[in-house]
């Protein structure tokens, strides 16, 4: 309210200013002219500063607008997250799971850890799967980030649904293994290790930033998490390379 009173006495007085030097500067020098320079003052420095005003909000919009495009933009790096929101998590709704995954990807600088344990037909059947490959195979040849993905299968024979995938991983040289679910359920130290993970299908973006789909028992997306706590990080950065190393290399016949 003072904020405004104080414009409004600006007003005032700045037209009055200048309807007193267009009175001045006039040729008739009556009562009259006084009051329309005056009228006609206190008129034209009310528009300007209303255009004035309305202008700088636009101009206030769009910036704002920009900053947040750019803190969106920032918000992709990892470390900046991390910072942020050290010890938080961020939780996605299913059908944002392919862009933020997409994104992650991009962000990442060295290294990208993965398991996979999703149903074939949710993930690697779909656009959002080639569009991810495609941008692991720019970022290996570019920056030569290292990609290694597990695949946790229920049963060998699954392993012929992913061939068409790995195959193209291995031409682009990613580290490329397979664990049988029995296999983990009859080893104690797997299996207890592997009850740890907060998902059987994680992805750890340069030891920064967790990245996990809640399956249900179809091993269907619920939803995607994004996870910065160091801690469960630093957990599933250990479990990952005991399974990596009980993990085998997959061959396919000609």
């Amino acid at each position: 309210m003072r904020e405004e009173l104080k414009i409004k006495i600006y007003q005032v007085s700045f037209g009055i200013i200048i309807g007193i030097i267009s009175f001045a500067f006039s040729e008739e020098k009556d009562f009259d002219t006084f009051i329309r320079s005056v009228l006609f003052g206190l008129v034209g420095i009310i528009a300007f500063t209303n255009f004035t005003i309305q202008h700088k909000h636009e101009e206030l919009d769009s910036r704002f607008t920009l900053i947040l495009n750019e803190f969106a933009a920032i918000a992709i790096e990892k470390s900046f997250l991390s910072s942020l929101l050290m010890y938080g998590a961020i939780r996605i709704e299913k059908s944002e799971t392919p862009k933020v995954w997409e994104e992650l990807l991009w962000s990442t600088k060295e290294r990208y850890w993965a398991t996979t344990y999703t149903r074939p037909e949710e993930v690697f059947l779909q656009d959002s799967f080639q569009r991810a490959f495609s941008i692991q195979h720019a970022k290996k040849k570019a920056s030569s980030v290292e990609f290694k993905l597990i695949y946790i299968l229920d049963d060998i024979s699954e392993l012929n649904k992913f061939e068409a995938a790995i195959k193209s991983q291995f031409k682009s040289n990613f580290q490329i293994r397979y664990i049988e679910k029995d296999l983990i359920e009859s080893t104690p130290l797997l299996r207890d290790k592997i009850k740890k993970l907060t998902s059987p299908d994680i992805g750890i973006s340069d030891s920064q930033c967790l990245w996990r789909l809640d399956l249900d028992e179809e091993r269907q997306i619920n939803y995607g998490e994004v996870i910065f706590d160091k801690e469960i990080i630093k957990k599933h950065l250990d479990i990952y390379k005991e399974l990596y190393e009980a993990s085998k290399v997959p061959s396919f016949s000609e």
